[in-house]
């Protein structure tokens, strides 16, 4: 690990984002935003960006997978318990239902198997 820039990295994630989504469902059809709290454009993290930027990615393309219409949001802000920095990609997605995150809880280097009807009518 060292000290890495994280704003170059969230760049990369959004950019990703729209190219995803734009593959996926065409232009327009999924707006992406970025959203960093004011100050953290210039934080640095002790990481390895390699991991990092995978981690994101894989998260991402989850997300424009799943999300037919709406938004796909990266949001990077402090933690103000404990001043961790928290990314988050929130999406108006299908989403997960509590089984499907409680397999994730029990084995977090799983695949989920996914209905490929509930993506369809999750999508209409």
């Amino acid at each position: 690990m060292k000290k890495t820039s994280l704003y170059p990295i969230l760049v990369f994630a959004y950019k990703t984002a729209k190219s995803l989504a734009s593959y996926f469902y065409g232009r327009n059809k999924v707006k992406v935003e970025l959203e960093v709290e004011e100050g953290l454009e210039k934080a640095l993290v002790y990481s390895d960006e390699i991991r990092l930027k995978q981690v994101l990615l894989n998260f991402i393309s989850n997300s424009a997978k799943f999300t037919k219409r709406g938004y796909i949001k990266i949001i990077c802000m402090k933690n103000k318990m404990d001043n961790s920095i928290e990314i988050t990609i929130e999406d108006t997605g299908i989403g997960m239902g509590s089984d499907m995150l409680e397999q994730i809880k029990n084995n977090e280097f799983s695949k989920l198997e996914i209905d490929e009807e509930l993506i369809l009518k999750g999508q209409e």
